[in-house]
């Protein structure tokens, strides 16, 4: 099976994201005694898995081996000259007073992120904790990565001089082995971001004099909201739909297609000859399962491996006429069932063209390989000459969804039929199944197209059109067709489909 080539480039993305996940360091803090604060700080970016950690104990020795020790290792500068052997993308650090002034820098010793914190007994609550995490990979995100860098990123001849050369013999060792290269300087800070952290620090004096109002932080909660959204399936899905269906189908003998035979003159190769045309539309109705259950657990490229099932039964009242040697038939009416089911292994790739909205609209592209059939039954007590279909085959198919907003979306597929050919009844009459051939042959596809959109919650909607013709050729000689080896076929299927969906 040939792979669409959208898909492969959204697996090699996916595996790339993988490949290039952010590095960060937490360093020592200045004013946390016993590190506790830092401990905090790392253990809740461990736990929330978007990064890799880089432990202390090995920023320090790569510090050490380009003399930088005790608090000269935990500046900007110092991690701009240890980040690019470890391949260090951001690094953490600050001050630890009546707030906790955390600061993020990318590998060059820039800035990328500060902000004040309140802490209690030297810690921060659980929750700030947690939005700290969130803020640490959204500012590693966007930083470059330290491999990525060139020479200048390293620190200049300015930086190195002031580390303090080691001591000679005889001379009196300094107090401290270097001195503690300033931080470079902070980035102006725009009118807006001033205007709400003032905002922030009434709010605090006004919960300091007694008023009542919950502990938050706008600044995490922006840099939170930036990366908490799951792009990706819901574990499970269900579409509950009603259908109405036109069917048509046709049967000429001694030719390739019914309007071959329709131009013949006369004479014409004998035989049955059937038209089923519906004077209206039949219903019936709908049920498709989707089921992604590692969505559930994982939120990478293999969430999108899942199952789809589906199920249809319809409902026909149709005037048959069959024309044979003798003439034709008078119009019979005819009671029938229309059946569909499919089952299949699929594969998505998930995304977004607004990610970082509080409810972002979702789309994807994605195959599917797998088994269907398709049984239309002609109530035996009606007596007419006229086949059913049953037929059983293997299919592939292509789906996208292309999310417009949260409340709508286009919806499209395309399925490719693997050798679906008429069922026994057909055969019989128009063909001989003893033949080398198998007495038929069959193809088919189908191409669906609609939209979708969410009303409320996991409850949502789905509107499509579906048309499915099969052609079908038949050789040898049959119970119906007894003067000529061969005959064609025709069958097709518009279906509207509409429903809501609920996802979960």
């Amino acid at each position: 099976m040939r792979l669409h080539p959208g898909l492969v480039v959204a697996l090699a993305l996916s595996f790339g994201s993988v490949a290039y996940a952010q590095r960060v360091v937490i360093l020592d803090i200045e004013g946390d005694k016993g590190g506790k604060l830092r401990t905090q700080v790392e253990s809740a970016l461990k736990k929330a898995d978007t990064v890799e950690v880089v432990p202390l104990e090995k920023y320090k020795a790569a510090a050490g081996k380009k003399k930088l020790k005790g608090s000269s290792a935990m500046t900007p500068a110092a991690l701009s000259k240890v980040a690019r052997g470890l391949k260090i993308d951001a690094g953490v650090g600050g001050e630890l007073g009546k707030k906790f002034d955390v600061q993020i820098w990318d590998s060059g010793g820039q800035q990328l992120w500060t902000k004040e914190l309140k802490v209690k007994n030297g810690m921060l609550s659980a929750d700030f904790a947690g939005k700290l995490a969130k803020a640490i990979t959204a500012a590693a995100k966007t930083a470059p990565h330290a491999e990525e860098e060139e020479e200048g990123g390293e620190v200049s001849t300015d930086e190195e001089a002031r580390v303090a050369p080691a001591p000679q013999p005889g001379e009196e060792k300094p107090a401290e082995e270097t001195s503690p290269a300033p931080p470079p300087p902070k980035r102006e800070v725009a009118d807006d971001e001033a205007a709400r952290r003032r905002a922030e620090e009434q709010a605090e004096e006004r919960a300091a004099q007694g008023a009542v109002e919950p502990e938050r932080d706008q600044d995490l909660e922006q840099e939170g909201k930036k990366i908490k959204n799951h792009i990706g399936p819901k574990g499970i899905s269900l579409w509950l739909a009603g259908t109405t269906t036109w069917r048509y189908y046709c049967a000429r003998p001694g030719v390739q297609s019914c309007g071959e035979y329709d131009t013949l003159g006369d004479p014409k190769p004998q035989g049955d000859i059937v038209d089923f045309k519906p004077q209206v539309p039949y219903a019936g109705f709908y049920v498709q399962v989707d089921l992604f259950p590692l969505a559930w657990f994982l939120d990478n490229f293999l969430q999108g491996i899942g199952v789809v099932g589906s199920f249809g039964l319809g409902f026909s009242l149709t005037n048959v006429t069959v024309e044979s040697p003798a003439g034709p038939s008078t119009p019979k009416q005819v009671v029938s069932t229309d059946r569909t089911w499919t089952a299949a292994l699929a594969y998505r790739y998930y995304f977004s063209f607004n990610p970082n909205d509080k409810a972002p609209a979702v789309g994807y592209a994605g195959v599917r390989f797998g088994l269907a059939g398709r049984v239309f039954e002609i109530d035996a007590k009606a007596q007419v000459p006229l086949p059913g279909a049953n037929r059983f085959y293997p299919f592939v198919a292509l789906d996208v969804a292309v999310p417009i907003i949260k409340y709508f979306g286009v919806e499209a597929s395309a399925q490719y039929f693997i050798s679906p050919k008429p069922g026994p009844d057909e055969i019989a009459g128009y063909g001989d199944a003893s033949s080398p051939s198998g007495g038929a042959s069959g193809t088919g596809f189908q191409l669906e197209g609609g939209f979708a959109g969410t009303i409320w919650g996991p409850v949502g909607y789905r509107l499509r059109a579906r048309y499915t013709p099969y052609t079908d050729h038949f050789f040898g000689m049959g119970q119906k067709w007894v003067y000529t080896t061969q005959g064609a076929a025709f069958e097709s299927y518009v279906t509207v489909i509409w429903g809501i969906t609920a996802s979960f």
